[in-house]
C-alpha cells in the first residue's frame, strides 16, 4: 500500500471536504473513487485531453484565468522570489 502526500489549492480542498461531508466517506475513499472515475472516464473517451479532465474534476472554467504569457511571467516571478530567499 502506497502513501501519497498531495497539496490542494483552497478551492480543491473545499470541494474535497464538501464531497466528504455529502457522501459520509473518508477523504481516502473519496480520493479512491476519484481515481476510479478518472480511469473510467478515460476509457470511455480517448479524445479527452488532460486539461479537460482537470477542469471537470476541479469544476474550473474551460479556459485558464490568465493568458499563457502572464502565466509564464507569474511562474518566473515565483521562482525568482523563491531563489532570492536563499
Amino acid at each position: 500500500m502506497g502513501i501519497r502526500s498531495v497539496r490542494f489549492d483552497p478551492l480543491t480542498e473545499a470541494l474535497l471536504e464538501a464531497l466528504v461531508s455529502a457522501t459520509g466517506k473518508s477523504v481516502t475513499d473519496v480520493m479512491k473513487d476519484g481515481v476510479v472515475a478518472l480511469i473510467q472516464a478515460r476509457a470511455n473517451d480517448v479524445s479527452t485531453r488532460p486539461y479537460d479532465i482537470f477542469a471537470e474534476l476541479t469544476l474550473h472554467a474551460d479556459r485558464p484565468k490568465a493568458p499563457r504569457s502572464k502565466q509564464k511571467r507569474a511562474v518566473r516571478a515565483a521562482i525568482a522570489r523563491k531563489l532570492s530567499r536563499r
